[in-house]
């Protein structure tokens, strides 16, 4: 997974910096501005910053004793030694052998947490979900879950070579623990569970609010049988919208950008779409071609799709448009005109513009605010002396939140529709609906290639490939007492108790040890480029967040998903001190 927003922050920020205003005594849900005085209030106004929210009766000193540090060590490395991969091609659960991997890593979770598992209720769904239940004290208040995947991405047998330590050993070199899972996501799934198992070693034995942790199993492939099966049966147990918040792996961080030291929940998801484009023409012998055979169409048809981009898009409603206001106003050095443009694009066509402008300057940033295309597979062709008969076009898109599937889905079509017009193609569309059916459609039919009753020039068949997903819903956040509670907790955790938080572009800064002074955390609502989890859980609650609540400490975000991953220690510690305190809090 990705922490675009990084890229984002260094896009819009020149040299920034923010002004110490900090109150650890109120733990009172009041409102406090971080920001220079020399801004306007109205934009103070628009990135209203929770005073941080110290949890009551809580020891988080206890989490930076030599013990508690060797024993998170241990339980973390002995989580990332379970090589527990998922892979595309995975059949049947119960079927295939290589889903029995997770019992392994059931058992590894058992020995490390014992009061979790002698405490909490445990239920197993669809055979290696865990999901455990621990009952508040007061049920007039909803639930809340805390989720993370069981499951990492495979290592490449021709990768084994490139990692300084092997992936599954989980070696620790005194700061960082290297292995594949380290971040995504054994780290805070291991962290969750550590921060109960705390509680109950302090005697807690129950918190105020039901706590519940949803451990699905194969996220990397669409968590249809992990997730997709726990959110069935939580829902069917407490019905719709009846939890009060979800937290989530995703999200871009803590981080230090210009001065400006950023937290950024991920607060929605885009959508993801994949389209499939069959063109099937007639064979013969490659000596006697058609002036475009089919790969030549197909080639045409790329050119053509990538020549039109999707148009970017921003409204108020957007965490991208928040995320906007709030650099603005916490960001001294911000030019001016930029910060004036931020502040009337809601409004204003060409202050609208000056913000697209800055933002298509980068990849990351581009695609945060208009939908993404990309043509990933083209294959046809079977000899080199024969004309393709069959050759297939693959693209996936992930969607602007102010899109949807269908007007995706629609691109493609006008895209096809004008290449086949051109060539006298025939055209169809295969479309899934909402409830899983499916429609067929002619769009064009085909014309006549040569002479001949049978034999006409080809057609074009679009379809939807695999299942889509659609744009998350956006959580409430400034407006809302879940997120108050939230980004209270982020901003205490990371503000009193964390190591420095440091912009990872810049070279030389000390990561390790402890701030000379508090740290002032900005709490901004910010965009999930990829998809979570989380998809499966959207009837449960409207305050879901993809978060990691790690401090990014290098541009390549501790190698996610290639060689090398790894996490600081005391990265992790820190993930374990936030979710116990957001526990006590809520």
């Amino acid at each position: 997974m990705k922490f675009p927003t990084l890229t984002l922050a260094k896009a819009l920020l020149a040299s920034s910096s923010i002004s110490t205003v900090f109150d650890q005594t109120n733990n009172q849900l009041a409102l406090e501005h971080v920001s220079p005085s020399s801004l306007e209030t109205s934009f103070q106004e628009s990135c209203p910053q929770v005073v941080p929210i110290p949890p009551q009766n809580a020891n988080l000193a206890h989490f930076k004793t030599p013990e508690f540090r060797n024993w998170s060590l241990a339980v973390l490395q002995s989580a990332v030694q379970v090589p527990s991969e998922s892979y595309d091609d995975l059949g049947a659960v119960g079927i295939d052998p290589r889903w029995n991997i997770f019992y392994d890593l059931e058992n590894a979770l058992r020995k490390s947490f014992p009061k979790v598992h002698q405490t909490l209720a445990f239920e197993r769904i669809n055979t290696h979900g865990l999901l455990y239940t621990w009952n508040g004290t007061d049920p007039s208040l909803k639930p809340t879950i805390f989720m993370a995947h069981q499951d990492v991405v495979p290592v490449l047998n021709d990768s084994l070579g490139l990692w300084t330590y092997p992936p599954y050993s989980a070696h620790f070199d005194g700061k960082f623990i290297w292995g594949r899972g380290t971040s995504d996501d054994k780290g805070s799934l291991v962290a969750v569970l550590e921060a109960v198992e705390t509680l109950l070693n302090q005697g807690i034995k129950a918190p105020r609010r039901t706590i519940i942790l949803s451990f699905g199993y194969d996220e990397e492939i669409s968590g249809s049988r992990g997730a997709g099966h726990i959110s069935k049966h939580l829902l069917k147990r407490y019905g719709p919208n009846s939890i009060h918040s979800i937290v989530d792996e995703g999200g871009s961080g803590v981080v230090e950008q210009q001065g400006v030291k950023l937290a950024l929940p991920g607060v929605t998801e885009k959508g993801m779409y994949d389209a499939l484009v069959v063109l099937k023409t007639p064979g013969g012998h490659s000596s006697l071609p058609p002036d475009h055979t089919a790969i030549g169409i197909i080639g045409e048809l790329a050119s053509l799709m990538e020549s039109r981009p999707f148009s970017p898009a921003l409204n108020t409603h957007s965490p991208i448009y928040k995320f906007l206001q709030c650099t603005a106003a916490y960001s001294q050095e911000m030019a001016e005109d930029l910060r004036q443009a931020i502040q009337k694009c809601a409004t204003d066509e060409k202050a609208m513009d000056t913000v697209f402008k800055v933002m298509g300057r980068l990849r990351a940033t581009k695609y945060m605010i208009q939908t993404s295309q990309a043509i990933d597979i083209v294959a046809g062709g079977l000899k080199i002396n024969a004309l393709p008969e069959k050759v297939e076009l693959m693209a996936n898109y992930r969607i602007d939140l102010q899109s949807n599937v269908d007007e995706t889905r629609q691109k493609v079509v006008e895209d096809v529709r004008q290449i086949a017009e051109k060539y006298g193609l025939g055209l169809s569309l295969n479309k899934t609906l909402d409830d899983g059916s499916f429609e067929h459609e002619v769009l064009l039919e085909g014309s006549v290639y040569e002479p001949s009753d049978t034999l006409t020039n080809g057609y074009f068949e679009i379809s939807d490939y695999g299942s889509y997903t659609k744009v998350a819903p956006i959580a409430p956040t400034f407006d809302s007492e879940a997120w108050d509670t939230f980004s209270g907790t982020i901003r205490h955790v990371f503000g009193t108790f964390a190591g420095p938080v440091i912009d990872p572009t810049k070279k030389h800064q000390v990561f390790d040890g402890e701030p000379k002074e508090p740290q002032n955390i900005v709490v901004s609502p910010a965009l999930m480029t990829a998809n979570t989890d989380t998809k499966h859980y959207w009837d449960l609650t409207d305050n879901i967040y993809r978060f990691w609540p790690y401090r990014v400490l290098d541009t390549q975000v501790s190698h996610i998903h290639t060689v090398d991953e790894r996490i600081l220690l005391d990265v992790h510690i820190e993930a374990v001190a936030f979710y116990y305190s957001y526990i006590l809090n809520l």
